[in-house]
């Protein structure tokens, strides 16, 4: 596992092993880490909960999955994720098409020289959404049912 601003990553299946086709990654985020509200426009996403709980906010609606949980979130989805208590989550994410592996290795070697919270790491953590825009969006959460 390498270490990034969330908490640690492995790419298992990149996406120049499947054609492009898809990719996979394991994610371990840290308690206390969010991801902003976003969106893949061109990229589907789904996740298997390995170790933790997982809190997805999906369109609005929040979802609370222990380990041996799977969720899909279409291309165009509006959510945003992260641990549901003081413990990391560990899970699979699985993106097709593959590619979008690259943005979690390119925010290993920003944790390599700036830490999130230091001066530096927002205006380079910008830089890095940017260069995956056609992947990676802001988005709004619709006000929706809570656990």
């Amino acid at each position: 596992m390498q270490a990034y601003d969330a908490g640690e990553l492995r790419v298992l299946v990149p996406g120049s092993r499947t054609g492009g086709d898809f990719s996979v990654v394991e994610l371990k985020e840290m308690p206390g880490y969010r991801t902003p509200p976003h969106m893949h426009p061109s990229m589907d996403e789904s996740f298997y909960v390995l170790e933790g709980t997982l809190e997805i906010n999906l369109a609005g609606t929040v979802h609370r999955m222990p380990p041996g949980s799977f969720v899909h979130v279409p291309r165009g989805t509006p959510h945003a994720q992260g641990a549901a208590d003081g413990q990391p989550v560990r899970m699979l994410a699985w993106l097709s098409p593959g590619g979008f592996e690259a943005f979690f290795t390119d925010r290993v070697e920003l944790a390599r020289t700036v830490q999130r919270g230091d001066a530096g790491f927002q205006p380079r953590m910008i830089e890095i959404v940017d260069r995956y825009g056609d992947w990676l969006q802001p988005a709004e959460l619709p006000a929706g049912p809570q656990p």
